[in-house]
């Protein structure tokens, strides 16, 4: 039986970043299970491609600083 070929790790981009990237962020105020229920409730912004979620840096930056970040919405 064949195994399937599991994707390579890639790095995301400095514009963007992974939950394990946040879980490995000094002073991330939140468990793994708490950003992914941010996310899920819309208060963390985020972007879904597939299976991967993203956070765009500039908006998780505007939303530590306090303030509400843009959002955009599909029209």
């Amino acid at each position: 039986m064949k195994r399937k070929a599991e994707a390579p790790h890639v790095p995301a981009s400095p514009d963007v970043l992974t939950v394990d990237d946040l879980m490995n962020r000094p002073g991330w105020p939140l468990s793994r299970n708490g950003t992914y229920s941010g996310i899920k409730s819309g208060d963390i912004p985020s972007i879904r491609i597939g299976k991967k979620i993203l956070i765009p840096r500039v908006a998780l930056e505007t939303l530590l600083r306090g303030e509400r970040p843009q959002t955009k919405t599909a029209s």
